[in-house]
């Protein structure tokens, strides 16, 4: 449909065209966010930094480290882009783009595990003693 005549078709319905427009971009928006939602937990169940996840997608004709950081916090990045960091994990650009809950606790702890490495949750802590509590007895050195 030719942008006039979507505009004509909005103002028979009683939609101002410029209303259409900002929601259109405001739904691209959190589809942009979801997606870098998505590489973000992908990366972290697979225990990759960005710079691992940058090198897994083509070293350096791939995906930069810069590139990542902005998909990551939702910004818009190129088709081809989207193509390597799908293909670094070894799932679609489709499956990128679905919106998916977050794995729990105890499925976070077998991905790591499966992956060699730990699930770690965050905690604020004050004192040294703090972080060996949050720890539940693992074994920790302190530093003054």
């Amino acid at each position: 449909m030719k942008p006039a005549s979507l505009a004509k078709e909005l103002r028979q319905q009683g939609i101002a065209p410029e209303e259409f427009a900002a929601t259109v971009a405001q739904l691209i928006e959190a589809g942009w966010k979801s997606i870098g939602k998505n590489v973000k937990g992908l990366r972290e169940q697979h225990c990759r930094t960005q710079e691992e996840l940058a090198i897994m997608s083509g070293g350096k004709h791939g995906v930069s480290v810069r590139t990542i950081a902005r998909i990551e916090s939702g910004e818009q990045i190129s088709e081809e882009s989207l193509r390597a960091i799908a293909g670094a994990f070894n799932v679609s650009v489709d499956d990128l783009k679905m919106p998916v809950d977050p794995p729990d606790r105890e499925t976070m702890k077998e991905i790591a595990a499966a992956q060699g490495c730990i699930a770690v949750n965050f905690v604020k802590v004050k004192v040294g003693e703090d972080i060996v509590e949050s720890m539940n007895g693992a074994q920790a050195n302190m530093f003054q």
